[in-house]
This record gives C-alpha cells, sequence and structure tokens, in this order.
C-alpha cells in the first residue's frame, strides 16, 4: 500500500492506493492513479489542470495561483507556469506534426463544412528575448475567420495560430490549422497562400 496526495478542483486529497505488478511484462502500475487520470510523479487531477490552464493564459502567473489558491491551499505560481510551459510546449509539438504532415508529407485533412467567406489576418510583434544569442525575435500571429457578427462586430467561428518560427512555417502552421478546425475544412492550404520570407 502506498499513500498519493492529489490536487482537484475543490480540496487536496490523500488517499491509500496499491501498486499491482504485471506478471506478464513485470511493469508496476497504479490502477486508481490510471482510473483518475493522475500522471505520475504529478498532484493535479485533470480537472484541476483545466482551471490552471484556463486562468494562467488569461493572467500572470501569480494572479492565477492566488484566485486557484481560494479553491484549493497550496497553488504556487511555479506550479501554474510549469503546467502552462507543458501544455503550450504539447500544442507546438502537436502543430508541427500537423504542419509536416500536411506540407511535408502531402496529407489531405478529410473535408468538413463548406463556408462561404474565409478572411485571413496576419501580423507580428517584435519582442525582447531572454536568455538567447538574439536579443529580439517576432511573434507572429494568423487569425482566419467566416466574417463578422452584424450586430456585435465578433468574428464568426475565429481560429488563431501563433509562432516565433519562420514566416513560411506560420502560414504553413496556419493553413494545416484552418483545415482541420470545423469552420475553415473547406479552404485547401494553398489557398492560404504562403509567405517569402
Amino acid at each position: 500500500m502506498s499513500w498519493r496526495s492529489g490536487c482537484s478542483g475543490w480540496s487536496n486529497k490523500t488517499f491509500k492506493r496499491r501498486l499491482y505488478r504485471d506478471r506478464k511484462t513485470g511493469a508496476y502500475r497504479f490502477l486508481l492513479d490510471e482510473a483518475l487520470g493522475l500522471a505520475a510523479r504529478r498532484r493535479i487531477t485533470p480537472r484541476m489542470k483545466r482551471l490552471i490552464l484556463d486562468l494562467g493564459t488569461e493572467m500572470p502567473f501569480r494572479r492565477a495561483a492566488r484566485i486557484l489558491d481560494f479553491l484549493v491551499a497550496g497553488i504556487h505560481p511555479m506550479t501554474v507556469w510549469s503546467e502552462v510551459r507543458d501544455a503550450g510546449e504539447q500544442a507546438a509539438q502537436d502543430a508541427e506534426a500537423l504542419r509536416e504532415a500536411v506540407f511535408k508529407d502531402g496529407v489531405v485533412p478529410e473535408s468538413g463544412k463548406v463556408v462561404q467567406e474565409l478572411s485571413i489576418e496576419a501580423d507580428g510583434v517584435v519582442v525582447p528575448l531572454q536568455r538567447s544569442a538574439k536579443t529580439h525575435g517576432e511573434i507572429k500571429l494568423v487569425v482566419g475567420y467566416e466574417g463578422k457578427d452584424q450586430d456585435s462586430g465578433r468574428l464568426v467561428n475565429r481560429h488563431t495560430v501563433a509562432t516565433t518560427k519562420s514566416s513560411r512555417v506560420a502560414w504553413e502552421g496556419a493553413g494545416a490549422a484552418f483545415k482541420t478546425c470545423p469552420p475553415l475544412k473547406d479552404r485547401t492550404p494553398g489557398n492560404i497562400g504562403l509567405s517569402t520570407s
């Protein structure tokens, strides 16, 4: 028997669990951890992770930790930073894999809804870099949407792609992402266009 602590959406929990050994492979597993969706050596439940990501991507990590501390005591700003960093790295890997599948391997994502109008806007902002050989870098932002709502002026079915990589990679990533998100599937990546820089 082993004890484990976990941080859920409303409280810290401590529970007893049993370590099982697979007779065929010899691998050890905590079946309760797997059933609850707890990653090894992590105290954050999937629900709490969603809360951390929602707050940690909308405000400074310190403020997000302070708000989360009202729900569950002991959430540190570095925990928020760590969860956001890990989720960002995973999202970047997924986006790169999708871009390579579409533009290098020639995989064409399945078609979906056909839209009448597809608007795409792109811009970049130069920011100072820390712990880098370069002093500044550009964040490229590409936004695709079907149009604007007549009453509120909000963008309809907006999808955003951001990257610090080259312009070509930014446009290819946007083309691949827009092709796979439901409102923009009708356009092929070639129709979105590529930058030459």
